[in-house]
Order: structure tokens, then sequence, then C-alpha cells
């Protein structure tokens, strides 16, 4: 017996069965070793980006925020959010709508 998954020939003969399951075995494996390794980085990201806004001087607050927003986006990304939604004070980001419209407003004084 011959097992192909597109043009990849697994094996051929009484011990393919046993391939193809060890191979599946090790796909699954290595794929949730890369959602893990996602996980870890967004939980890395999200945390800089907290140390970036509350330890940032008093001349660079701006862009400490600027940087912590991308930063948890990115996060965000690596988990495989694909809509959310953010607001800052003078950009409101909202990708809930099917694309990613920014709006820059006028700050409140």
């Amino acid at each position: 017996m011959e097992i192909r998954i597109g043009d990849l020939v697994i094996g051929a003969g009484p011990g393919s069965r046993q391939q193809a399951l060890n191979l599946a075995g090790i796909y699954l494996a290595e794929r949730e070793r890369t959602k893990r390794l996602l996980v870890g980085a967004a939980c890395l990201f999200l945390i800089i980006a907290a140390l970036l806004v509350v330890f940032a001087p008093e001349q660079r607050e701006i862009l400490a925020k600027i940087c912590g927003a991308v930063l948890v986006v990115i996060a965000l990304g690596a988990i495989g959010v694909s809509k959310f939604k953010l607001k800052l004070p003078g950009i409101e980001i909202d990708t809930r709508n099917g694309s990613a419209a920014a709006e820059t407003t006028e700050p409140k004084i």
C-alpha cells in the first residue's frame, strides 16, 4: 500500500501506515510547539509594552505610548486576534468592520 499526500509519497509496503501515523504525530506536536512559542512571544511583548508605558521619562511619554500600542498590536497578531479596537488620546483604530481604519481626532483641551 502506498500513501500519498499530494505529490509526497510517505511510504509503500507494510510499514507505511505506521510511518503516516508517526508523521502526523510529529506534525501535530510541532504545530502545538509553535503555538506555545507565539503565546510566549505575545506575553513578552505585552510585558515590554507595559514597562515602556510605566517607566517612560516625562519627555518621552507620547513615544512610549505609541511604541507600547504597536507592541500590543503585534502581540495580538501573534496569538491570532484579527479584530480589535484600540483607542488612545487622539488616535482610534477599529478593525472590527473588515478594514483597518485609523482616525485621528483633535485632543480635547
